[in-house]
């Protein structure tokens, strides 16, 4: 998503080229959907109704301050920086991301010294 973000920037002038842009800007938006609510549901415990609503509720949010920072970024450097401002968000994002699946992999690895059905099997 990153990457499609800034190549719209550099080829958001380039009409054929902007819509390809377009379209996978929009495939990827809808491909991860499904990896998120999946995330959500099996690290949501005893409620996944709640942890559902919640991570709806962020999606609204979101929405919400997407429309005020665009319209901050066009009254300020201009539309063409909307999808340069895009990528960084997606960056910090991805960032995030990269960080919690560490953590979480940290916390389920087994300890040092410890035999697993993996190292047992070598």
């Amino acid at each position: 998503m990153t990457v499609a973000l800034a190549l719209f920037w550099l080829l958001g002038g380039v009409r054929p080229l902007a819509a390809v842009v377009t379209f996978v800007l929009g495939v990827l938006a809808f491909a991860i959907v499904p990896g998120m609510q999946t995330r959500v549901l099996t690290t949501a415990g005893a409620a996944p109704t709640l942890a559902v609503a919640v991570n709806a509720s962020g999606f609204q949010l979101a929405a919400a301050l997407a429309g005020w920072l665009g319209g901050t970024i066009i009254d300020g450097p201009g539309l063409r920086s909307i999808s340069l401002v895009g990528a960084v968000l997606t960056s910090a994002g991805l960032a995030v991301a990269v960080y919690i699946l560490r953590r979480d992999r940290a916390r389920t690895a087994p300890a040092p010294g410890l035999r697993t059905r993996r190292s047992a099997a070598r």
